[in-house]
This record gives structure tokens, C-alpha cells and sequence, in this order.
């Protein structure tokens, strides 16, 4: 082949791979695109390392160079794009725990020594019925029957430790 055909060769393989490298960017193929991408800009290359050793290594570095910012610019441009914003999160995420806990959403104030009673086995978790609230409860010791009458006994954070009566 004539050093025009292989640099008229290398010229189309580059294209090829700026086109399906921004395809790339803009459709999301699972890597696909961007494979053949790269395997058509080592073409490129290899088309330049026959027309002369010196033109090659200097594609070589080129595209050494030119492949690692071509993907930090596509890392900047993807989330701005239309399918970018609908892959990525668009507002920050409430990281407030969302409960239904009474004692949590201050609507009730447990205390050490206050009676209730085990609406439900605590085994040794459980519901009971503190003031009228029922409660998520942690047996102290072993496990306490339904109907059974608590006391608190600790109350750390959300954990309310419960004994017997």
C-alpha cells in the first residue's frame, strides 16, 4: 500500500474513533463503543507505523496523551447531558432518618421506672405499650410473655431495655 492510502487509512480510523468515542459519551453502550473506539485508533496507528518508525511513535504519544483527557472531558460533559441526567441523581438525598417512633419524634418521653406492658412476646425484642404508646422494647434478661407488666430499666437512644415486673 502507498504512504497517501495508509495516511489516507489512519486519517478514517481516527475519525471512526473520535465518532464512536462521542457516540460513546452520549449513548451509553456498556463499553462497547468505546472498545471499538480504541481498537480503531490502534488501527490509526498501526497505519502510521508503516508509511515511518519516528511518524508512528509520535502517534503513539498523541494518542498516550489524547485518550486520558478525552475521557476526563467526557466524565465532565456526561452528567450535563440529557441521558446523563437521567443515569446520575439530581438533588442531594435527605439523610435524615424517616421513623415512626414515638419517643424519636418527640411525642412521647420515656423514663427509667415507668410500668407497660409486653403487648407482644419480647424475645427478646418486642412491642410494648408504654402510657399508652407502643414501643419497640429489649427484654433485659431472656424473654417476657404478651401481657406480662415492664419496667424500663435504661433508655440509650433509640433502645428502651425493659425487665419484668
Amino acid at each position: 500500500m502507498t504512504d497517501e492510502a495508509l495516511m489516507i487509512w489512519a486519517t478514517v480510523f481516527v475519525l471512526v474513533s473520535l465518532a464512536l468515542f462521542v457516540i460513546e459519551v452520549f449513548i451509553p453502550s456498556g463499553g462497547l463503543l468505546g472498545v471499538l473506539s480504541f481498537v480503531s485508533l490502534v488501527a490509526a496507528v498501526g497505519c502510521v507505523y508503516q508509511i515511518d518508525a519516528t511518524a508512528g511513535a509520535v502517534a503513539t504519544v498523541i494518542a498516550v496523551v489524547a485518550v486520558p483527557l478525552a475521557f476526563v472531558l467526557a466524565l465532565k460533559v456526561v452528567p450535563n447531558t440529557f441521558i446523563g441526567k437521567m443515569l446520575t441523581l439530581s438533588s442531594a438525598q435527605d439523610t435524615r432518618m424517616k421513623t415512626r417512633d414515638p419517643v424519636m419524634d418527640g411525642e412521647f418521653e420515656a423514663k427509667v421506672g415507668q410500668i407497660g406492658v409486653a403487648v407482644g412476646e419480647l424475645r427478646p425484642v418486642g412491642t410494648g405499650e408504654i402510657d399508652g404508646k407502643r414501643l419497640e422494647c429489649l427484654a433485659e434478661t431472656g424473654l417476657i410473655d404478651a401481657g406480662t407488666k415492664v419496667s424500663i430499666v435504661s433508655i440509650e437512644g433509640m433502645e428502651i431495655k425493659v425487665r419484668a415486673v
